[in-house]
């Protein structure tokens, strides 16, 4: 949706200060961390609840449903959020989208059987999914190329900081109040949060607001910014770009943004079915399973720690080493750390015998897996989904490719537990394996290298410049 030119970044002057990117990027990272603590407070749910004082009671088909139900909610509120962006604002969006968000915590804290519980995950999720595409895209049109790469990753490590935050609340309190504190602190720093951010520019000029959108721009670049220059900028690019949903769909036909959409969607594809998300959603579950003799929470603090820490890290190489170097090196300790996880539950399936002494093998095997992951597949999947979507279809096209990412998360934390039952835990892992090894080939062979490059760099140097003058013939210059 974002407008920009290889000559805009002159525009942001040396002198600038970055404190408002960084302090508005932190505030829409927090709506991830409120996504993310759907999938840690399943985690904690399914542990407390399958113990003896429980206080809902609920069948073993109804316990994948608590974990995915979520991401159900969270593929309408997508839908939702392609006409709702266009119509509100993304900083609209998630402003309000507290408001139901609330709702379905308070919703799950109260409940008193399944069907309130799952009304409530519904609910969250059906919030979330409305506003989650509207982050990243509102955060790559604040930031500068410079500190692109940096910015588009604070999602993924507010999400690593969610689950964090819930597992060690597991550890201390009753899920009834963990519901509490997830309803009410993510969603003070949004309200809070947004009350003062302004709106995104790109959208205030889709409304023909010119001196609110220069004003935006000033407010994340310094009053140094040439914002009339950056807006006329932004007002071309969508004057060039008129087009229905139905004219926008067809674009698709055309290789300028069809590939982006697909490299997107198979890099997402990779990032759930890798089994990072599954291992997060039931780690309680699963260290409880491989009986390590240290506490299951513990265990899965550890791995929510380092997942933690290696984002954090992750900052100082994307924009070193590069995306498609990450993504590859990622891929490859994953696929190791993995397999040997799987060899793990293999000898405990034919004889426990043969695994005594190694019980700390599964927890060092996920540590060295969530390394792997946070340092490359993890953030890169979504740096790259803010990064190579064409700004002309941005909007549109990033629901639909969230939509996706909702499908194919719900899909494997529903069918986790039937893929542990038909192909045994080391089956699974193995599987999970095969995944990431995919991720090395496709890094290597696919994913185009968007380092330190402007977003019309991107479009021009890796798709248009492939299939020069095809998107011509529909209207859809970048």
């Amino acid at each position: 949706m974002f407008v920009t030119s290889r000559h805009s970044e002159y525009f942001d002057c040396e002198g600038a200060k970055s404190v408002f990117k960084i302090l508005g990027s932190v505030v829409v990272a927090t709506v991830t961390l409120s996504y993310s603590c759907l999938l840690g407070f399943g985690s904690i749910l399914l542990g407390q609840l399958e113990e003896d004082d429980a206080t809902v009671v609920v069948s073993d088909r109804q316990r994948p449903w608590l974990m995915g139900g979520a991401y159900v909610g969270s593929v309408l509120g997508c839908i939702l959020a392609t006409f709702l962006a266009k119509t509100f604002g993304p900083s609209r969006i998630m402003f309000w989208h507290t408001l139901p968000n609330a709702i379905g915590w308070a919703l799950q804290a109260l409940a008193t059987g399944f069907w309130p519980l799952m009304a409530g995950r519904f609910v969250c999720g059906l919030a979330c999914g409305v506003c989650v595409s509207s982050a990243q895209i509102y955060i790559s049109e604040i930031s500068s190329p410079r500190v692109r790469g940096v910015l588009l990753i604070l999602p993924e490590t507010f999400a690593t900081a969610g689950l964090l935050m819930c597992y060690t609340l597991g550890l201390l309190l009753h899920w009834k109040m963990v519901a509490v504190v997830c309803g009410l602190v993510p969603n003070l720093v949004i309200f809070a949060g947004f009350l003062r951010l302004p709106e995104s520019p790109t959208w205030l000029v889709s409304k023909h607001r010119l001196s609110a959108a220069a004003e935006s721009l000033l407010f994340f670049h310094g009053r140094r910014y040439a914002a009339d220059s950056q807006v006329q900028l932004i007002l071309a690019g969508l004057e060039q770009t008129k087009m229905s949903v139905c004219e926008t769909l067809r674009l698709m036909r055309h290789s300028v943004y069809l590939q982006p959409v697909l490299i997107i969607a198979v890099q997402m594809t990779i990032l759930n079915f890798s089994g990072i998300n599954a291992m997060f959603g039931y780690a309680v579950v699963i260290f409880r399973l491989a009986r390590t003799g240290i506490n299951e929470y513990h265990c899965a603090m550890v791995l929510a720690a380092v997942r933690l820490l290696c984002n954090i890290g992750s900052t100082t190489l994307i924009d070193r080493l590069g995306r498609r170097v990450l993504l590859s090196l990622s891929g490859a300790f994953c696929t190791v750390s993995l397999a040997v996880i799987g060899a793990y539950f293999y000898l405990r399936e034919q004889d426990v015998q043969q695994v005594q002494g190694l019980h700390w093998l599964p927890l060092a095997g996920m540590i060295c897996t969530i390394c792997s992951y946070s340092l490359g597949i993890g953030p890169i999947s979504w740096v790259i989904f803010g990064e190579m979507l064409p700004s002309s279809v941005r909007e549109l096209y990033g629901s639909i490719i969230i939509i996706f990412w909702s499908l194919t998360l719900f899909t494997v934390l529903q069918v986790f537990p039937e893929l542990t039952a038909l192909l045994g835990n080391s089956g699974t892992f193995w599987l999970f394996a095969g995944v990431c090894a995919v991720q090395v080939l496709f890094a290597f062979c696919v994913v185009p290298e968007t380092r330190l490059r402007t977003l019309e760099d991107i479009h021009q140097e890796h798709f248009v410049g492939k299939s020069k003058g095809e998107a011509e013939t529909e209207g859809g210059e970048i």
